[in-house]
């Protein structure tokens, strides 16, 4: 199975060993030490292929690993080791990122999901006082009910141009009819009719005239106060969540560079071309190496930290404090309370409207004050346990807890660090396993110091390369 040789040391062609390796002669003995050498690199690479390997004195083929000498690789498998260290490293990158993707998808979905659950609940919790208390005006609030809550839902998600200011108030608005129809005067829905010519002009009189009329006080200013600063908090949450999200797909989809890819390849595999596969880059030089390729962490570090600090706020302000289900919970209380604020002022109302709108309201508004509800007084505003559905207060605080966990930013250092343990698992899988090598890419960080190795929680900046 031997083959002849042209000149011992410069080239030579070499089948796969016989069982029993024949004796050569003393001036062959360069060459078949070459040959030896060889044979890990072609095992790694080709599985013990039949292939003849060719021992070259110069590797003018090579683009990347030149070395003086005779070399194990070809132009071909140079190829293959490049096609290897953007695969390895990129997945690499991904395994640190995935959980923090997930953590902050997770985030985005859980806020919604718990969201419109307040949504919903909320909006049943309006409906019931409208169907126990004030049955009369069900049929015809109902579906300004629905549109209010539509759009505090469109405003937190930030789908369409939508205030919350003019949802609430365009709500009062709506409300201001009917309670001046159905409880100031009750007498007068009757003898006008909402669907006539003369009901119609009078409920857009005084839709137009609500705010001038004022006729629910400081209750629907205070409740678009309160909704407009608890929305305004968890709508700025809910999209720096998708950026960060957004952020993490960049990265996800981001190249190395060609230099950065060659220098992986010089300190990984050109090894391989002089036989020596067991060696490992000792770690400064892996860490210069993986510091370049990584450059613009140094200038994402402080961004990145800063908007880590802005979602520890924006989860404060939206759940520790309970804001955002306090105001949406209180909606019930606000409406009732504009409500029972309309009767009790219902002869100025009565009479602004008269001058305003020109109707008389001579339909007895001398009954309306024995329709008052039996429990009207407002909850102390600290006081969560007397707020409507305060099981449901804490719905948020999930996600406070969560975010209140230190969260280091990761450092240039750190991560070219954690990049460089992850080598010594993928060096023996990077040409014949890459399918095993993905399953031991994250070290148990639980025994290694956050400050030296990150953590399993640690936030990367959203681009880790440099194009």
């Amino acid at each position: 199975m031997q083959k002849t040789f042209d000149e011992p040391g410069l080239s030579v062609d070499i089948l796969c060993p016989p069982p029993n390796p024949p004796s050569f002669p003393i001036g062959i003995c360069f060459s078949l030490f070459c040959w030896r050498k060889c044979q890990p690199t072609v095992y790694k690479a080709k599985h013990w292929s039949s292939t003849p390997v060719a021992l070259r004195n110069a590797d003018v083929d090579l683009s990347i690993c030149k070395h003086p000498g005779p070399s194990c690789c070809t132009r071909r498998m140079e190829e293959s080791y490049r096609a290897a260290v953007l695969r390895d490293t990129t997945q690499n990158i991904r395994s640190y990122s995935f959980e923090l993707k997930y953590l902050i998808s997770a985030h985005a979905v859980a806020f919604q999901d718990t969201f419109q659950s307040l949504i919903t609940f909320s909006q049943n919790h309006l409906t019931s006082l409208f169907e126990t208390t004030y049955s009369s005006l069900m049929s015809s609030i109902s579906p300004h009910i629905v549109c209010l809550f539509t759009d505090l839902s469109r405003f937190l998600q930030g789908t369409g141009n939508v205030s919350v200011e003019t949802a609430v108030h365009c709500f009062f608005d709506s409300l201001f009819p009917l309670v001046h129809t159905h409880i100031i005067n009750p007498g007068m829905a009757g003898s006008i009719g909402e669907n006539s010519s003369e009901g119609k002009q009078l409920g857009d009189c005084l839709r137009m005239t609500r705010q001038d009329v004022n006729p629910f006080g400081s209750h629907p200013k205070a409740m678009a106060d309160t909704l407009a600063s608890a929305l305004r908090a968890g709508r700025v949450l809910s999209l720096a969540l998708g950026v960060g999200l957004e952020a993490m797909n960049i990265t996800e989809t981001a190249e190395l560079s060609r230099e950065c890819t060659r220098a992986l390849v010089r300190m990984h595999y050109c090894s391989h071309c002089r036989g020596l596969t067991l060696i490992r880059a000792c770690s400064g030089y892996c860490l210069n190496v993986m510091r370049g390729c990584l450059a613009s962490l140094s200038e994402l570090h402080n961004p990145w930290r800063q908007y880590v600090t802005v979602l520890q706020d924006l989860t404060h302000i939206v759940a520790g404090a309970h804001n955002l289900e306090l105001a949406l919970l209180g909606i019930r209380g606000q409406v009732e309370e504009a409500i029972l604020y309309a009767q009790l002022h219902g002869p100025r109302i009565t009479a602004t409207v008269d001058k305003v709108c020109g109707h008389s309201s001579n339909a007895s508004s001398t009954t309306v004050r024995t329709f008052l509800p039996t429990s009207v007084t407002p909850p102390p505003a600290n006081s969560s346990q007397e707020v409507p559905g305060a099981d449901k207060i804490g719905m948020l605080a999930h996600l406070h807890r969560v975010n209140e966990r230190p969260v280091p930013a990761v450092s240039l250092t750190s991560t070219s660090t954690l990049l460089c343990m992850t080598q010594t698992l993928v060096s023996s899988h990077r040409l014949h396993k890459p399918e095993s090598f993905s399953r031991q890419l994250l070290p148990d960080t639980h025994t290694h110091s956050i400050h030296q190795m990150g953590s399993r929680n640690t936030i990367l900046p959203p681009r880790l390369t440099v194009q």
